[in-house]
């Protein structure tokens, strides 16, 4: 049998934990992946963002194992890895949770945790020591999970992710990744799994995260990778966020973020940039002023928490001097 590779990251190199290069996968005549590069350290969350179809969840499943890529390398501890498969990416301290969770609601939360890899003690399953291990598992997520032994079916939405999440913990992993995690989640439990993948990063796990939500990316994500059309198109770096519970939210938190919007071509004009203007809206909005030019896209999003009223008008002005409030703007087109 051949021994497996020493991928214990050198210190001294300063080695991350995964780094994938020029990773390329082909579906037929469909390029799903072309020479995408991505690098994961210890003690850190790199959140993946992109439009449907940008490449993400094949990625997640490139690193998981579930797809050989056709071209490029993948290093762990900056090692060069065998080919992966899904036990092999396993054995190496790889884990997944994928969007179907994979769970069973008539089983409790301890078979759930250990499906497939049930302890076993002179030939009949460990109950004692998989149920210690499962509510050990939960204290280190920080779950509200009151039992073990509490029956999968009853849970919130949001704790069955935390389930999902603990069933990574088994293998004693190095990097787990996370694809969609808070996808039809509420407010609620959204902010119960971002406050698990903040644990995991305490326990000095890295942590891919997967989601369409830059309020949750930007609550827990150390970086942030953009793909598109299954490229790399632009990296973030991001201060390390706080260590503390991400809701109820915080007066920080409830700032108005930077939703997406066309604006109206025909009523911008040919070569007429535009100036957005909201003149004090609320005391935490004041005097905002930006410049758009025509066919450009305004992003404006933030938390469910922001407020639902305000005063303040808002109005386009251009520079050639005409001026349409909303309701001429939707005259307008």
């Amino acid at each position: 049998m051949t021994a497996s590779p020493d991928l214990t990251p050198t210190a001294g190199r300063g080695e991350p934990l995964l780094r994938l290069r020029g990773i390329s996968k082909f579906f037929g005549a469909v390029q799903a992946l072309t020479d995408v590069n991505l690098t994961v350290d210890t003690h850190q969350v790199v959140a993946l963002v992109g439009d449907n179809a940008a490449g993400k969840s094949t990625l997640a499943r490139v690193v998981a194992g579930v797809h050989m890529p056709d071209a490029g390398t993948i290093e762990l501890g900056g090692v060069p890895a065998p080919p992966l498969t899904s036990a092999v990416a396993r054995n190496l301290g790889i884990a997944t949770v994928f969007q179907d969770l994979a769970l069973s609601p008539n089983l409790d939360v301890t078979a759930n945790i250990f499906m497939g890899q049930e302890v076993r003690r002179r030939g009949l399953l460990d109950e004692d020591y998989m149920e210690g291990k499962a509510r050990e598992f939960l204290q280190m997520l920080n779950s509200r999970i009151p039992s073990p032994r509490t029956p999968l079916g009853t849970l919130s939405a949001g704790q069955r992710q935390c389930v999902a999440i603990a069933r990574t913990l088994v293998g004693n992993p190095r990097l787990i990744v996370l694809d969609e995690p808070t996808s039809s989640l509420s407010i609620s439990q959204t902010a119960e799994v971002l406050n698990h993948i903040a644990s995991l990063r305490s326990l000095g796990l890295g942590v891919i995260f997967i989601s369409h939500s830059l309020t949750d990316i930007r609550a827990v994500a150390d970086r942030i990778e953009v793909l598109r059309h299954g490229h790399n198109n632009g990296a973030s770096m991001q201060s390390r966020p706080p260590t503390r519970t991400w809701w109820p939210p915080s007066p920080e938190r409830r700032r108005p973020r930077v939703v997406s919007a066309d604006l109206p071509r025909r009523f911008c004009g040919a070569a007429a940039p535009l100036t957005s203007r909201l003149c004090g809206a609320s005391p935490t909005v004041t005097n905002l002023a930006n410049r758009h030019l025509p066919g450009e896209k305004v992003l404006t999003f933030g938390s469910d928490a922001l407020p639902r009223r305000g005063s303040g008008d808002l109005a386009w002005t251009s520079t050639r001097g005409s001026m349409a409030r909303p309701s001429r703007l939707t005259r307008g087109g």
